[in-house]
């Protein structure tokens, strides 16, 4: 142990100075300082702190003595942990655990970075919560390695004052106890490094050989020799002498050979795979060649891992990706080459791409690596996930990807593929159903609050003809006035259409002459095609009374028109005929409407009648026309077929079902004037009629109206209004007339609290639109007398008669 004499010689040099008789002491006694350093050196893996620590306090009288480490904590943050201390059993006092330089001593770091010692002030110490009874003289003596101080050694001379001898000696105390310290570290990292190296390679899981170009072995663990059968007192091999003793191993020892002489020109690491046969055993072995020169010689490292089980996994993983419900496929990194396909993904692609580049141009008709591909830098591990729409086949796709190792090349891409072509169409129904949704609430409100504009605008409408009889032209300006509010209802209906919602349309109005209304609306429907569109019509000679409005036939017919219009923009022609036909469900009108347009493509025509559907550009169609169209037509019990090819124009074919009701259809004529009192049959005035409106402007008119025919009109805001009216009227009330959306007490729970009280008393709905109220009540709204916004002053006086005259007989 040379490096540790030397480090005795510098100890006992350093003592041998300190005590010369050059320098004077106050020591009380001799001291044998070289019996102190070398008990530090007496161990060669243990540093004896605690021994030296205690020489120092006896030899100089010392309350007490530590040394402590440095190291980083968990905030990194510069600390000091105690390694040793000794106090005497006398003293109570003791060193703290830790000591915590960048919060507790932050002005003294400089000096005892800088080798210096350091005495700590009567704050500091107390701070540090060292002692606490009374004054001490505690110094720290910076523990150096380097130019680092990595510990501390503190001394407390208590009370007592050292002398500047003391702190030279303990100054040069310290420096040895780096250097020990410095010692023990470099004796603990030194190990028998051939021992541990072969310990090492006959616990690695791999065939480990060195051997020179010459053949010669010079190096095998445990692993090797296992496998060639050899003992470890066995001469120095060569690959001909083992090909003679094992001559089993023989094809492959001839393909070492080779790869060694190959290796001697290219340099490069070279990995091989052998298949052996051995005790009617099959095993894979990889092999990896590294040469390399060791003092200017080449050498070669082999090194041979048993891969069986790792081939078995990989015909297990075949076997599982051939039996997935997914098209699977094996992608080269760097050729684009597909390596491997499932059966599913032949029977999809018609065909095996096996061994055959680029997977771009094979899979999806591509001249250039697609725009979602990854190859270029393939990570271990990387997923990606791409939906696509494949137009050769015409469906969607979702490929997931993920990047693994694959026989022998280092990374492959593993792809699935699966036909999400239903899944899309499914999302793409249900967000269109939400739209729809959304529309059909929107309608609801907008209609509902239209309603009640257009009821105001009717009700003093009437109120203005009822005063001005004597003047003919205000009733004609009012008439004109009526036309114009029907018109808005009559868009309101429509609107209420388009959203799906009942459109509140009468069975009385549901009955129309399908044949008159074409030739009514013929003129209409040129101007709406324009000038280059030839309009032909064919009509059978008998009544066609369809059980639709005038309103839903002009909306069918129109839609189906505009469409015929936008398929021939360069002009053309539409034919429309009708015929009576016999159905298995009876008589029915079949409408035909065909044109000479472009014609609609095959894969638009199975989706021209869902909601949202277009093939218009963006902002010039909703894509609700013809599911609206569909809607009507089913709504009353009809069928609609459409036959179309590209270039050869559209037919469609409707069949609507004759009306069986036998009342005689109202096609033309104006409706009659304001009834006079007399020609409203024998209603018996004075009754008491509540008002219930949160509309003001519409509670206030019919107020006026009713008033005006010998009524007594009871106004309520709401519900709640209203029972407390009826209580004051001590529940005197012969017809309750009253709105049914209204905040506080709505129409439905006013009729509920009504039929407590007083369930004889009849009660009349308005509405602007209640079909979502009633609903929300498990309400049929057939089973109440409801009178839709806007109305008549006739409409509603007739509701009231039926009620009044009901109750006279």
């Amino acid at each position: 142990m040379e490096g540790k004499d030397m480090i005795f010689e510098e100890a006992a040099e350093t003592s041998l100075e300190i005590v010369s008789p050059k320098k004077e002491s106050n020591l009380s006694a001799p001291v044998n300082f070289l019996k102190i350093i070398n008990n530090l050196f007496a161990s060669q893996y243990h540093l004896p702190l605690d021994k030296f620590l205690k020489g120092l306090v006896e030899t100089f009288k010392l309350e007490g003595a530590a040394v402590y480490y440095n190291h980083l904590d968990y905030r990194w943050q510069l600390v000091a942990t105690l390694a040793s201390q000794y106090v005497p059993s006398v003293k109570k006092e003791r060193f703290p655990d830790i000591i915590e330089y960048q919060e507790a001593w932050p002005a003294i770091e400089t000096s005892l970075s800088e080798g210096e010692r350091v005495m700590l002030t009567e704050e500091e110490v107390e701070a540090l919560g060292f002692f606490d009874t009374h004054k001490h003289h505690v110094f720290c003596f910076p523990l150096l390695e380097g130019k680092w101080w990595s510990g501390l050694l503190i001394v407390d001379f208590g009370a007592r004052k050292p002398s500047s001898e003391e702190l030279i000696i303990l100054d040069e105390m310290a420096e040895t106890l780096s250097l020990a310290i410095k010692r023990q570290k470099r004796e603990r990292e030194y190990l028998d490094v051939s021992r541990v190296f072969q310990e090492l390679l006959n616990n690695i899981p791999y065939l480990v050989i060195l051997a020179d170009f010459q053949g010669r072995w010079l190096l095998t663990n445990k692993k090797c020799l296992q496998f060639f059968n050899l003992k470890r007192g066995l001469p120095s091999q060569t690959f001909e002498h083992l090909k003679q003793i094992r001559p089993q191993y023989q094809e492959v020892l001839d393909r070492f050979q080779k790869l060694i002489k190959n290796l001697s020109d290219q340099g490069s690491p070279v990995k091989e795979i052998f298949k052996l046969k051995t005790n009617d055993r099959i095993q894979w072995w990889e092999f990896l060649l590294i040469p390399f020169k060791c003092d200017s010689e080449k050498r070669i490292l082999i090194l041979g891992r048993d891969i069986t089980s790792f081939k078995a996994a990989q015909e297990r993983l075949l076997t599982i990706l051939e039996n997935l419900p997914a098209m699977v496929y094996i992608v080269h990194p760097e050729t684009h080459t597909i390596l491997y396909h499932n059966s599913l993904f032949k029977e999809f692609f018609g065909r095996s791409f096996i061994n055959q580049r680029p997977c771009y141009k094979l899979l999806f008709g591509k001249n250039k690596v697609c725009e979602f591909c990854s190859l270029k830098n393939p990570v271990l591990g990387h997923r990606e996930q791409r939906e696509i729409f494949d137009e050769e086949h015409n469906c969607w796709l979702r490929i997931h990807e993920v990047y693994i190792h694959w026989l022998d090349k280092d990374l492959v891409r593993l792809g699935m593929i699966e036909d999400i072509t239903e899944i899309k169409q499914q999302k793409e129904r249900v967000i269109k159903a939400q739209k729809a949704e959304v529309v059909s609430k929107m309608s609801a409100t907008i209609a509902h609050e239209f309603n009640n504009i257009l009821a105001v605008i009717t009700g003093y409408l009437d109120l203005i003809k009822l005063k001005a009889q004597e003047n003919p032209k205000i009733i004609e300006y009012a008439e004109k006035i009526l036309q114009a509010v029907e018109s808005g209802s009559s868009l309101i209906k429509q609107f209420l259409i388009l959203s799906g919602k009942s459109a509140d349309i009468d069975s009385k109005d549901r009955r129309y002459d399908l044949n008159l209304f074409i030739k009514e609306q013929q003129e209409l429907f040129q101007k709406l095609l324009g000038e280059n569109i030839y309009l032909k019509i064919d009509l059978c000679e008998v009544p066609l009374n369809v059980d639709l409005s005038r309103d839903e036939l002009q909306h069918i017919l129109t839609n189906l028109l505009l469409n015929a219009k936008e398929a021939m923009s360069e002009g053309g022609e539409i034919f429309i005929t009708t015929k009576k036909v016999e159905t298995s469900r009876g008589p029915a009108a079949l409408l035909r409407v065909k044109d000479s347009g472009i014609g609609i493509a095959k894969k638009d025509l199975a989706h021209i009648f869902e909601p949202f559907y277009t093939t218009k550009p963006s902002g010039r169609g909703t894509g609700l026309g013809l599911n609206v169209v569909l809607s009507l037509i089913h709504r009353c019990g009809g069928e609609i077929k459409v036959e179309s090819e590209p270039g050869e124009g559209t037919t469609f074919e409707l069949i609507l079902p004759l009306s069986m009701n036998i009342e005689t259809v109202c096609l033309t004529g104006e409706k009659d004037h304001l009834s006079e009192k007399e020609k409203r049959g024998p209603v018996v005035s004075k009754k008491t009629i509540l008002v219930v409106e949160d509309e003001a402007h519409i509670r206030e008119m019919l107020v006026e109206m009713l008033a005006h025919q010998d009524f007594e009109v009871i106004p309520a805001e709401n519900g709640e209004d209203a029972l407390n009216k009826i209580k004051q009227r001590d529940y005197k009330v012969d017809l309750i007339i009253t709105d049914v959306v209204m905040p506080k007490m709505d129409g439905v729970r006013l009729y509920r609290e009504v039929q407590k009280i007083i369930p004889e008393v009849p009660v009349i709905f308005i509405s602007g639109y209640a079909e979502h109220i009633l609903e929300r009540y498990g309400f049929d709204e057939k089973s109440f007398r409801i009178i839709k916004k806007p109305f008549t002053f006739k409409e509603l006086l007739d509701e009231v008669d039926k009620v009044f005259n009901r109750l006279s007989l």
